[in-house]
Parts: C-alpha cells; sequence; structure tokens
C-alpha cells in the first residue's frame, strides 16, 4: 500500500486509507507479537507519528478531528515510551561507545552499558503489565480506526489543495521559529522540537509526493537526515537526564565522567551538522511555500482529473 495522497481521490476517503493503513500495520504487528516486544512497540511507535504527521497536514480541514486523535494517539505513544525508554538508553549508550575518542573512555562506557541493561531487567514490567498495555494500545487503535469515520472535508480540489498548502505553510512557520530557538538557546527541548517540525517535513513531503516526486522526495531526504542527527541529540538528552538522577545506578564517577564527556562532544557535533540543515530545508518564507504547494497540488489535480 503507498501512503501517498492521490490527487484525484476525495480527501476524506484517501485520510481514511492511508490513516487506515497505519493502523491496521499497528494492529496487526501488536496482534503477531508478544506483550512486551520490543520491535512491536518501536513499529507501533512509529504507525501513531506518521499519523500524527498526517493529522496535522490536514488540520485546518477538520480541526476537531484532529485535537481529538492528537490527544488519542498522544496518549498511547506515552505509554508505549515508558516501556521503550530503557531500550533507547542502552542503545544511545553503545552508540556513544562507538563514538569515544579513547580507549578508556570506550571501556567506561560499555562499563555503563552492562549497568543499564541489569537496569533494564531490575525495573522491567511484569507480563501482566505488558499484557494489559498490548490490550489497551489495541483497543485504542480500533477506536482510532473507527474514529475516521468522522473526518469531514470539502470534496473540491481547490479546498483540498488550500489544506495542505496551509499544513505545509504551518510546519515552515514553527520550524523557523524552533531554528530560531536551537540557535539562540541551545537547549534540549528547543532542538527536540525542531526535531519534531522536521519529522512533519519528512511525512508530509512524502504524503504529497504525488504533486512533483522528484522535489518532494528530495525532501523528505534531507528532512529524514535531519531526523535521524536530532534524535541522536535527542536520546542523548534524554541519557543526561537520567544521569542525573540514576548515576550511582552507572558504576564509578570516573567511569560517568568519561560518558559525559563523550556525551558532550557528540551532541556538540550532531547540532553543528543539524542547524545548517535544518536553514536549507526550511529556506523559504512559510507563506510562499505554502502557496507554492497549494499551486503544486490544484496542477496535480487538474493533470489527474
Amino acid at each position: 500500500m503507498q501512503f501517498i495522497f492521490r490527487p484525484d481521490k476525495p480527501l476524506d476517503k484517501e485520510i481514511r486509507r492511508i490513516a487506515g493503513g497505519y493502523i491496521e500495520k499497528a494492529i496487526t504487528t501488536l496482534e503477531g507479537s508478544p506483550p512486551g516486544d520490543e520491535e512491536a512497540i518501536h513499529t507501533t511507535r512509529k504507525q501513531f507519528k506518521r499519523m500524527r504527521g498526517l493529522y496535522r497536514l490536514v488540520q485546518s480541514a477538520d480541526k476537531e478531528f484532529r485535537e481529538k486523535e492528537n490527544t488519542r494517539i498522544g496518549e498511547a505513544m506515552r505509554a508505549l515510551a515508558a516501556v521503550r525508554d530503557a531500550t533507547s538508553r542502552i542503545e544511545c549508550a553503545r552508540h556513544l561507545a562507538v563514538s569515544a575518542s579513547t580507549a578508556d573512555e570506550h571501556m567506561a562506557i560499555i562499563r555503563i552499558c552492562d549497568r543499564l541493561v541489569e537496569w533494564r531487567k531490575e525495573h522491567a514490567p511484569s507480563g501482566e503489565e505488558m499484557a494489559a498495555l498490548q490490550a489497551r494500545t489495541i483497543a485504542t487503535c480500533h477506536e482510532a480506526k473507527a474514529a475516521l469515520d468522522t473526518f469531514s472535508a470539502p470534496d473540491s480540489a481547490r479546498a483540498t489543495s488550500r489544506t495542505f498548502g496551509r499544513g505545509w505553510m504551518r510546519t515552515s512557520d514553527r520550524a523557523a521559529k524552533a531554528i530560531e530557538n536551537a540557535r539562540n538557546g541551545g537547549d534540549a527541548e528547543s532542538f527536540h522540537a525542531l526535531r519534531k517540525r522536521a519529522q512533519d517535513r519528512w511525512m508530509q513531503s512524502g504524503f504529497l509526493a504525488e504533486a512533483w516526486p522528484s522535489a518532494f522526495f528530495a525532501s523528505s531526504a534531507r528532512s529524514k537526515r535531519l531526523v535521524q542527527l536530532l534524535g541522536v541529540n535527542q536520546d542523548i538528552a534524554l541519557l543526561g537526564n537520567f544521569i542525573d538522577t540514576h548515576a550511582a545506578d552507572l558504576g564509578s564517577f570516573g567511569d560517568v565522567a568519561h560518558l559525559l564527556s563523550v556525551m558532550i562532544a557528540e551532541s556538540t557535533r550532531m547540532r553543528a551538522e543539524a542547524l545548517p540543515l535544518a536553514d536549507a530545508i526550511f529556506a523559504g518564507r512559510p507563506e510562499r511555500e505554502g502557496e507554492r504547494v497549494e499551486l503544486l497540488w490544484r496542477y496535480a489535480c487538474k493533470v489527474r482529473r
């Protein structure tokens, strides 16, 4: 199934097709996996993220629908994230071990990785808790699928084009603010906000690829790279938060000091690469960018219909 809007189809039917595809994949993944399966949780969270990106793109067509579904999906994602966080910390530490510049740093972080694995085992939810979480998540998926019937949008190429233009413009506008905050403040939350906008642009470029495949796929590829860079940066920030409250669980002061040193160096490197890339991706004026997307989609509708 292609998760791409088709210019010759009504917007409401396309939303049900694309979002329904994401929901079905989440349900199939969860039902076919044992409770607590890491890969199933990761896959399900990806489907939820794509649904939220989809709804942000078309929110001007039905704001009430977007608000309700954003809340529903957000709650499910947070519940799954609590299970995934321990594994994310381990994966981040392993990445940092590879990035270490000295043997002492590398070995210190390897020892911390072992302690993080032990911490995950000691604090893992019970089988009953994981089964209950899986059941709740599947129920949420079915609720989200039923809610698709309530999505309403005008059935005209002009209205759909305007919806896409507004969604694209809103992402560009929010990204511009996030870039400014990240450059001026440099705190983890500012870069996390920028990552969310990069995720939106990555997904939205894919959704609209029929309007101009080469341009939108190129935009999608660049945005995905930015998402990856800022994802590592966010993982480092979350690991830092964990260290603030659990340093004693991670080993000696020297090992933790080595880890912090590598974290700072890697985060600095990621941010230095991410900001110029973000500038390039979101270079145009938001209003002008939105107008271009609107015109491109109107032309695509004219050609296909």
